[in-house]
């Protein structure tokens, strides 16, 4: 964990001390799932918050018309079903590998027991959440009020690299458009820049 991503931005980002970097060492996994890997499937509890290190994640629902991509999780974000986790029930949704990873997961029965620990990691806790909530609101917001340009283009500032790290048919899954239209699009959006 010492000289990581993950540690770097705990002590950079969230302000976490030394000491309770040396208390999470004993609770957290690193974990090297393989490209393919589903770190959750639908019609489970989400056990854990991941830490992406080096990687990809990618958030699925599976409905009659078939998979469809909500989000993603790139080096330096944080990862989980927030719903699923936050309540110990089952969700529709999945958490998948799109690449070979570097994780760091913690439970949420180890968060928890962190939490009673240290008050220290209340804080964190609180400002992860806080964190994920800005960004999914601000995304949601995006999402809402943006033609189709300005949602690639959003996504595109957000994931500089994420058209060489997905099947385009993910990305225009997430985007809401079919994988043709994303196509055309990406080549207008290359064009331009």
């Amino acid at each position: 964990m010492e000289n990581s991503l993950f540690s770097e931005t705990l002590k950079s980002h969230f302000q976490l001390s030394e000491n309770a970097i040396e208390h999470l060492k004993f609770r957290i996994k690193k974990i090297r799932p393989q490209k393919g890997s589903i770190l959750h499937w639908p019609d489970e509890i989400c056990k854990h918050i991941y830490f992406v290190e080096t990687g990809i994640l990618r958030t699925f629902s599976i409905t009659e018309q078939g998979e469809n991509t909500l989000d993603f999780a790139v080096a330096g974000d944080f990862s989980t079903l927030t719903y699923s986790f936050l309540n110990q029930q089952k969700t529709d949704l999945g958490i998948s590998c799109e690449g070979n990873c570097l994780l760091f997961a913690l439970s949420y029965h180890d968060l928890m027991a962190l939490c009673d620990d240290m008050v220290e990691f209340l804080f964190l806790y609180n400002r992860v959440l806080q964190h994920y909530l800005l960004r999914l609101t601000a995304q949601q917001y995006h999402f809402r009020t943006a033609n189709a340009i300005q949602k690639l283009k959003y996504v595109m500032l957000q994931y500089p690299t994420l058209s060489a790290q997905f099947k385009h048919k993910h990305i225009a899954s997430y985007l809401g458009i079919a994988p043709q239209s994303f196509t055309r699009m990406l080549k207008e959006y290359f064009s331009k820049c």
